[in-house]
């Protein structure tokens, strides 16, 4: 048993950390500890719990719950990092050596049935986990039980290219995020968060780390005016059928103990 780390980012997407802060819950919850953060942008970037960036001298466990792009390559860590892809979406062409490597590494979690049946194509073990997103829990977050007992409607857009008129207009990326630490983008995220829970009536947008944690938290939430592109059709065609999610929310704790039995991971 190795000490557990989770993924941080040097991105302008807080999107990612919510992603991140979606794991951090669940092994909270589950009482797990949480030893390191990784940038998942720069796997040379570690920090312990207290923020310290550090030279890593021991062997971990890295969970993966993330989407790699064509400039985001999986397997450029060091030799102490053991990778956990507990649930990935995958959008690089597959080549040989990936395929090795993925192989080592199985079985795979992933997001969405795309990377599930890309895996299956190469033979490489993988598991249909679904989103970690899905596991957020309204008692994690703090909630102003006053909320919306006035007559203020609040509609808020999260997303690009607003063609309609909101009562307030919201993007998870923004430029000031790239100088916080990890500890400060996991706060922001949960500020994010904690902001829809308490001022929203309804939410509509094209965001999927919008959608699925609002979701999972059971607010008044809208998918709606999805990219017209091959990736985020790929990443996101699960995700407009409710079943699916359903079926995803249903399953997933058991499917996370199970694949962490599978990879003698314990609390």
């Amino acid at each position: 048993m190795f000490p557990i780390g989770i993924l941080t980012y040097s991105t302008s997407n807080i999107g990612d950390d919510i992603q991140s802060l979606a794991l951090y819950n669940y092994l909270k919850a589950h009482n797990y500890k949480i030893k390191y953060f990784v940038d998942r942008d720069n796997y040379n970037n570690i920090y312990d719990i207290n923020l310290k960036k550090i030279n890593l001298e021991e062997k971990i466990y890295l969970i993966f719950n993330c989407w790699f792009t064509e400039n985001k390559n999986p397997f450029t860590f060091s030799t102490n990092i053991i990778p956990i892809f507990l649930s990935i979406h995958y959008t690089p062409k597959m080549n040989d050596s990936d395929i090795l490597k993925f192989k080592k590494y199985e079985p795979i979690g992933c997001r969405d049935t795309y990377t599930f049946n890309l895996l299956q194509k190469y033979n490489i073990k993988s598991i249909l986990m679904g989103c970690l997103t899905l596991t957020f829990n309204i008692n994690n977050f703090n909630v102003n039980n006053t909320t919306n007992t006035t007559n203020t409607t609040n509609i808020i857009y999260i997303g690009d290219k607003c063609t309609k008129k909101y009562d307030i207009t919201f993007d998870h990326r923004n430029k000031k995020y790239f100088s916080l630490q990890p500890n400060n983008r996991l706060s922001t995220a949960k500020d994010i968060l904690e902001y829809y829970i308490n001022n929203s009536t309804r939410i509509e947008t094209n965001r999927l780390h919008c959608y699925l944690p609002c979701l999972a938290l059971g607010l008044n939430v809208k998918l709606i005016g999805i990219p017209n592109n091959l990736s985020s059709e790929e990443r996101m065609k699960d995700y407009k059928n409710i079943d699916f999610i359903n079926n995803v929310k249903l399953n997933i704790d058991n499917n996370i103990k199970e694949f962490f039995e599978i990879k003698n991971i314990h609390n």
